[in-house]
């Protein structure tokens, strides 16, 4: 993109085009929306990144049960209406409510959907939204209380489709923090699934001893514990027998009580980089630290090259970045520092596939990236994002969709 725009204010979703030389497609777009609230109910940190409009998509997140609301948002940027079906995975098995059929989200605009009023008291969710007619853009809401207390807010992207190898990336268990690692199994036949926890050189020998599996039904989602992870940032590498999708939700507790304040994220299982990719980052003003977490996933040293992109536009030389096998690695501070964007220039990593042009086995390696965005007030405010979908093809139209709160 030759240039950056920043925008403030409130709304819904904001639709984003852009094209390249001679009407090609543009080689890289990549937006971000932020929200900080510090205090109130949706008090906490949430971030949306720009997904490309998909007719199956699948997003890991939220609950309905007491305390908690997910919504479901879904944006058509078309010129053609699009029908969409949602299936629900919980913890008891596969639902196909009733209202959430034949859903029509007219050209042009956006349809949302309490799930609690879809399916009631699940603790886990993963939504399944396809469409006919046209694509949209889904992604979830997600808020959470406890009685009068806030424990979180997040905007949910989709996962990597459904795959034998996912790799979940942005795990940053800085503070006091938990993690739970989400498996939701499509199919009709039980997934049994085993993990590896790929952290940074402080915590590789903790690490080390994290592997773990777990046998999860057929239609259903589960959640399982990440106990004894390090501090500092890691990745989730999941290998299964049938397809699965993945990904981690993120706690961070506001003070010392269990019982307090907290902030909610959630990062998706993703595909791999590619050249084109591209992570947009918040504007100073936004008051947020921004780190971005690399993971090599295979078993080969890595290499990743990234431009930082300025707010005018202007891009700096490409920085060349060394990632040991198996590990995760912060981006150099020094890239991000005045950036507005960051871009993937070039990849050298081993079993660099995804679900879409290898088969269901999925990403067996290559390098995976996602953004971790803090706030100082409220304290332990946290949210992850994932890199922005390379356009597919002249004019095509990734969407934002405004998070929970208040916009900085």
């Amino acid at each position: 993109v030759d240039g950056t725009v920043a925008a403030a204010g409130s709304g819904g979703a904001a639709a984003v085009s852009a094209t390249g030389v001679a009407g090609e497609a543009a080689p890289s777009l990549a937006a971000l929306a932020t929200t900080v609230t510090p205090d109130g109910d949706l008090q906490g940190v949430a971030a949306a990144t720009c997904p490309a409009p998909t007719s199956d998509a699948w997003l890991l997140g939220g609950a309905t049960d007491a305390g908690a609301s997910t919504r479901l948002v879904l944006v058509n940027t078309g010129s053609t209406a699009a029908e969409v079906g949602v299936e629900v995975l919980t913890e008891d098995g596969v639902e196909q409510p009733a209202a959430g059929q034949g859903v029509t989200v007219p050209a042009g605009q956006r349809t949302e959907l309490l799930v609690e009023g879809l399916v009631s008291g699940a603790e886990a969710l993963a939504v399944h939204v396809t469409s006919t007619g046209g694509s949209v853009a889904p992604s979830l809401v997600v808020t959470r209380l406890a009685g009068l207390v806030p424990r979180g807010v997040e905007v949910v992207a989709p996962a990597a489709a459904p795959a034998l190898a996912q790799v979940v990336p942005g795990v940053a268990t800085e503070g006091r923090s938990t993690a739970v690692l989400r498996l939701a199994v499509p199919g009709s036949e039980p997934a049994d699934v085993e993990w590896d926890v790929l952290a940074d050189d402080a915590g590789a020998e903790v690490a080390a001893d994290l592997s773990a599996g777990a046998a999860v039904p057929a239609g259903t989602v589960v959640d399982v514990p990440l106990g004894g992870l390090p501090a500092g940032s890691a990745a989730v590498a999941i290998r299964s027998d049938v397809p699965v999708v993945a990904s981690v939700v993120l706690e961070r507790l506001s003070g010392a009580q269990e019982a307090g304040p907290a902030d909610l994220a959630v990062a998706p299982a993703t595909d791999p980089l590619s050249v084109g990719a591209a992570l947009a980052l918040p504007a100073a003003a936004a008051g947020l630290t921004s780190a971005v977490l690399l993971t090599n996933a295979s078993e080969e040293l890595a290499t990743l090259s990234l431009a930082a992109v300025a707010p005018d536009g202007a891009r700096a030389d490409a920085v060349e970045v060394d990632l040991a096998p198996r590990a995760t690695a912060r981006a150099p501070a020094s890239l991000l520092d005045g950036a507005a964007g960051l871009l993937v220039t070039d990849v050298d990593a081993p079993g660099a596939t995804t679900a879409a042009d290898g088969g269901e086995d999925g990403p067996s390696g290559g390098v995976h990236a996602a953004l971790v965005l803090s706030a100082g007030a409220p304290a332990g405010a946290v949210a992850v994002a994932v890199p922005s979908a390379v356009p597919a093809a002249a004019g095509s139209t990734p969407v934002l969709v405004a998070a929970p709160g208040r916009w900085p």
